[in-house]
């Protein structure tokens, strides 16, 4: 496509007096406005943008007589054509552009703002990498989602959900959905995410009338109170333009949470309020108000003040052309010949040092070029409406009172604490969901069981009826009966009857809720004694675990324990005094035999086994004290939630003698 350079002449009148050269000020100013008319935000941002320039174009008291003129281009969505517009608006000498209300056309536009040094002031486009220390001629006239996503964090920290035990919260897995997605992409990553176990969803998305993401959830029976929904602000910005004939669509919507960007009640804001009423009845504005129509609004004001003083100091606004336009790291980008703006430094320090009270607020900005404060509404949609259930702020955190209100009693030392009112959650329900689920129907719990086949009274699969059965099992049986949830599992056996487990363990430690059972003890702790047999109990110089390292007999373990590393690790008994046994069997005919006849002089087990084999065999005695080593219990995947609940039902099985 060609482009034809139109580059008009703007006349001044030099008046010579005394020797001195005056301008007068410019009839016109241009100002760009790029942005996507065929939106949620355009169509609002457009007619407040206008009403933003008659109302200044009005006022004597701003711009003396020039008047302000938008000159507007529609992005389509499109980051190519916002590129192309932008290049259209400048050769009109705008200045600056407002927009545009993407972020991902914003990075565009504001490598081509600074080369030709036009601020660019967007009241929508939210990206917290839209920095002004990369892109120094960019304003933001809206929150940052830095702070949205700060606000977000605080409130999934005051409801519990969250996997970390500092006050940081962790997000488990991101649903990346295409740009032009559609219902398809939406069931695909939802029921991808039914297999997940957190139940907390946070929506980022553009704003979308059609509610698309929370229709397909309801299909797939996800807005019930095992679920969450909290929203970004896309979400409010939606709601807000919708015209009572479309509120049913709240149905589908009911218990999801969000934020809405804070806009103070004033006497300013009901005045606009009652205008954009009024446009409405007379058919100048087809749609309902959002809080990015008052940014909208607010940034025309901004960027009028800013030109306002630059022209009381400068009379004329300067352009010279350019060959090349060069980036922040000076590269050359051959784009033929533009025009930069010369004032545009000054323009800039001008933006930086405005400071008026609009309709939003505080107009002002920080450092980094975004407004002083940040400001959220909590809404909870319930019943078919929209309730505010409290606020939050960068300087306060969640509180049911209003910021503005906060701000002003801070001053006598005032730190409220985090608070908001009830909430009604998917479902109807106003109990606050769990969050997260460890199993489902269609992905149940995985749990690892050792294929023994000795000690079997712990553990064991039957062979004619390949049920699982044994004290481990009856102990998680009992103890999932006191979880306050539903875990839906199911056993798997693992090893081949004589295998090491611990090495099996380690080939297993990658199954998604992985889940090993062992045997259970109240201390949580592994006891390590000493067996022998009575003849031995009466006639033998070992008296416990200290005489029986002093010596140089054979000692038995079980295949498998983890006694073995522990004598050999921390009790540093040679590994040639170890004899492996693997059955009770094993156990009775090795302490018969002796350690002269082939035997062992005694066998270092855990307490459970050897309690076991004690009752089964009279012959035999427990000698010395035992000892504990950390070693036996319920090993989750890591971060698990169920790890702690399990942990208080085993206790309490155990505090009642039941276990």
């Amino acid at each position: 496509m060609k482009f034809t350079m139109m580059i008009p002449l703007t006349l001044f009148i030099l008046i010579i007096l005394g020797g001195s050269v005056y301008c007068e000020r410019p009839s016109v100013v241009n100002v760009g406005a790029i942005f996507s008319f065929n939106s949620v935000i355009g169509r609002v941002a457009k007619a407040a943008m206008e009403a933003a320039a008659s109302d200044i174009n009005a006022d004597p008291r701003i711009l003396s007589g020039t008047e302000l003129k938008l000159i507007r281009e529609d992005t389509n969505c499109s980051v190519f054509m916002g590129s192309i517009e932008a290049f259209q608006v400048i050769e009109r000498e705008v200045v600056p552009i407002i927009g545009p209300q993407s972020s991902s056309i914003a990075h565009m536009i504001s490598l081509i703002a600074n080369g030709l040094q036009v601020p660019l002031v967007s009241y929508a486009a939210s990206d917290p990498t839209l920095s002004a220390l990369q892109f120094p001629y960019f304003f933001r006239t809206t929150q940052s989602d830095s702070y949205q996503m700060a606000a977000m964090a605080d409130l999934i920290d005051f409801y519990g959900w969250k996997e970390l035990a500092k006050k940081m919260s962790k997000v488990s897995f991101k649903l990346t959905l295409p740009t032009q997605y559609d219902l398809s992409d939406i069931t695909y990553l939802l029921n991808k995410s039914k297999l997940l176990g957190p139940r907390v969803y946070v929506v980022h998305i553009n704003p979308d009338p059609g509610l698309r993401i929370f229709t397909v959830a309801q299909k797939l029976h996800m807005m019930t109170g095992n679920y969450v929904w909290l929203s970004t602000d896309w979400l409010s910005a939606t709601l807000d333009t919708f015209s009572t004939e479309n509120q049913s669509s709240l149905k589908i919507l009911e218990g999801v949470v969000g934020l809405r960007q804070h806009i103070p009640q004033t006497v300013q804001k009901k005045a606009f309020l009652s205008r954009w009423r009024k446009m409405q009845k007379n058919g100048q504005i087809h749609s309902e108000l959002n809080v990015y129509g008052f940014y909208a609004y607010d940034t025309v004001w901004a960027v009028a003040h800013a030109i306002d003083k630059f022209l009381n100091e400068h009379y004329n606004i300067p352009f010279s052309f350019t060959d090349k336009l060069h980036d922040e790291k000076g590269t050359e980008t051959q784009l033929g010949k533009h025009k930069v703006f010369d004032g545009g430094k000054v323009l800039l320090k001008k933006l930086k040092d405005i400071n008026f009270t609009g309709l939003t607020g505080q107009i002002q900005f920080t450092t980094d070029q975004n407004l002083v404060n940040s400001d959220y509404d909590v809404i909870n949609i319930a019943q078919m409406a929209i309730h505010g259930v409290g606020y939050w702020s960068n300087f306060s955190g969640l509180s049911t009172l209003p910021p503005e209100t906060l701000k002003e009693e801070q001053i006598s030392h005032y730190h409220p604490d985090q608070k908001l009112d009830n909430v009604t959650w998917p479902g109807g329900t106003t109990e606050k969901p769990r969050g997260w689920v460890v199993a489902s129907n269609e992905r149940p719990l995985r749990i690892g069981v050792p294929n023994r086949a000795s000690f079997v009274e712990f553990v064991t699969e039957s062979h004619s009826s390949h049920k699982i059965q044994g004290y481990c099992i009856d102990v998680f049986n009992e103890a999932q009966k006191l979880v306050p949830y539903d875990i839906p599992f199911k056993f798997e056996p693992f090893g081949d009857v004589k295998e090491d487990t611990v090495s099996t363990l380690g080939r297993l430690v990658m199954v998604v809720w992985l889940f090993l059972l062992m045997v259970i003890t109240s201390s949580y702790t592994a006891s390590l004694t000493s067996i022998l047999t009575v003849q031995q109990l009466s006639s033998s110089s070992i008296t416990g675990v200290d005489s029986l390292i002093a010596g140089d007999w054979p000692i038995g373990y079980q295949l498998g324990s983890f006694a073995y590393s522990c004598m050999t690790e921390i009790l540093y008994i040679p590994q040639s005094r170890l004899i492996s046994l693997g059955s009770p069997e094993e156990y009775d005919k090795a302490l018969r035999l002796g350690p002269s006849n082939g035997g062992v002089a005694a066998i270092v087990d855990e307490l459970p086994y050897v309690e076991l084999f004690l009752s089964q065999q009279t012959d035999f005695g427990i000698v010395g004290q035992s000892f504990t080593r950390s070693g036996w219990g319920f090993a989750f995947q890591r971060d698990s939630p169920l790890a702690f609940d399990m942990s208080t039902a085993i206790l309490q099985l155990a505090e009642t003698g039941r276990l």
